[in-house]
């Protein structure tokens, strides 16, 4: 499971339903969020993962670490499924 789809997967059990309020909540900017998705997560600074670790209470290896094997926990749907096996 990569960042973006953990992200997405934490927000999901917060019932925050998108950046803007993610952003209000964490207190991270939205400009840092909207980023992650058209800039990519390969840098994402120190501070930010503190934050979002904190908010979601969950640990920096779950956040960065995309070898964790969670699938097992949240199967991903048919759609990510079929999109990995295009590629």
């Amino acid at each position: 499971m990569n960042f973006l789809m953990k992200l997405e997967n934490e927000m999901k059990k917060k019932k925050i339903q998108n950046l803007h309020e993610l952003s209000v909540q964490s207190g991270i900017p939205y400009s840092t969020l909207r980023g992650f998705y058209t800039k990519g997560c390969d840098k994402i600074k120190l501070p930010t993962l503190i934050k979002l670790k904190r908010f979601f209470n969950c640990t920096l290896d779950y956040l960065v670490d995309d070898s964790n094997d969670l699938e097992e926990l949240n199967p991903p749907s048919e759609k990510i499924i079929n999109r990995k096996e295009e590629n």
